[in-house]
């Protein structure tokens, strides 16, 4: 992956099904992640990456970005997604 040198933070809104692997190759490059809720498919993963974070002294956080897309407000006023 090109941007594991080249950047200091990233932002991961992929597929659930790929944040654990996606943001354990950034964490395991020492590279600051944002990573879109859900975090992982399980509680474990989670736990893997926070340890990951802590040993390269890099910082995880979880984000909530999609939940404020302006498109998916728009949606929960017109009634088309549950609110």
């Amino acid at each position: 992956m090109q941007l594991l040198g080249a950047v200091d933070v990233v932002s991961i809104a992929v597929p659930t099904s790929l944040h654990y692997r996606i943001a354990r190759d950034f964490l395991e490059a020492g590279v600051h992640v944002l990573l879109e809720k859900p975090m992982t498919h399980t509680l474990e993963e989670a736990r893997e990456l926070f340890r990951l974070a802590e040993s390269q002294n890099v910082v995880l956080h979880v984000g909530h970005v999609e939940r404020f897309n302006g498109a998916v407000q728009e949606l929960k006023r017109s009634s088309m997604i549950p609110g």
